[in-house]
């Protein structure tokens, strides 16, 4: 038989809904507790749902997608692994954030172009 700690510490894969899920958080900068106020449930749910501990259920996404104002449509593209716009955008920003100016205005420059 199997003591508890050992299973507490086996590795369990998330799914590609888990991963969905947390990179739609990640997306609104928000934290498993501000999903689990929001959505009314136990940060240790959100935790959950994201790390694969617990199976996604539709009711959970649909209430998830809502809270976080994102649509179906966002969930199934990151679900094939494409990002969305708000993703690209998040990224974009995120790097010419580090910019230095001399190169800010190289990007910029050829953002013209485009």
């Amino acid at each position: 038989m199997t003591n508890a700690k050992e299973k507490r510490n086996r590795r369990i894969e998330a799914s590609n809904e888990a991963k969905a899920l947390k990179r739609l958080r990640e997306l609104r900068s928000l934290s498993v507790r501000d999903v689990g106020d929001l959505l009314d449930v136990s940060f240790t749910t959100v935790s959950h749902m994201e790390n694969g501990r617990a199976v996604v259920h539709e009711e959970y996404l649909k209430k998830f997608l809502k809270a976080l104002k994102f649509t179906n449509e966002d969930y199934e593209i990151l679900l094939k692994g494409k990002p969305t716009n708000e993703h690209l955008k998040l990224k974009c920003y995120r790097l010419i954030d580090g910019m230095e100016l001399t190169k800010l205005e190289k990007a910029h420059s050829m953002l013209k172009i485009i």
